[in-house]
């Protein structure tokens, strides 16, 4: 794999209509891997949200997120990348190169619901790439953190490298 070629596409309708039977399989594989969605929570998500991958030009998907469009702040949901694929630097790429096309605010929530055990790697992680902690809380076991991104402190570019 070489990762100069992977980039970030926004995926339209017109997108999953055209590639529905390549695109819709490997975001079903790749959010079950990652939060154990089933089909429906895809398509819910695909319906609802605006979704980006990570891809090569073989229209392989590496990664994913979508976003929730607000007026002055987008919120980050479902953020991964494929599990073997992990730890050589594609999230932050993936990331970083959303933050370079992105002109507002941007907010996300980590949790430790899912993924107990990376729970404070996965702050770290945000913290790295300019994200600062801006509320925290416990509800009953579930510990939630946000985390905001603030494009005029840091620069359109900016985050930690």
């Amino acid at each position: 794999m070489d990762e100069n070629y992977l980039e970030l596409v926004e995926l339209s309708c017109t997108d999953f209509l055209l590639k529905h039977k390549v695109v819709v399989p490997q975001l079903n594989s790749l959010l079950k891997e990652a939060f154990n969605f089933d089909k429906l929570s895809v398509y819910n998500i695909i319906l609802n949200y605006k979704t980006f991958v990570f891809q090569n030009k073989k229209g392989y998907i590496f990664g994913c997120f979508n976003i929730e469009e607000g007026t002055k702040c987008n919120t980050l949901w479902n953020v991964c990348i494929r599990p073997k694929y992990r730890g050589i630097g594609l999230g932050s790429k993936m990331i970083k190169s959303y933050k370079n096309i992105s002109n507002k605010h941007i907010k996300l929530y980590v949790s430790n619901k899912k993924d107990h055990a990376n729970f404070h790697k996965r702050i770290l992680f945000y913290r790295k790439l300019g994200f600062e902690i801006k509320s925290y809380k416990k509800i009953n076991s579930e510990k939630r953190v946000l985390l905001t991104f603030s494009p005029s402190i840091i620069g359109l570019s900016g985050g930690k490298s």
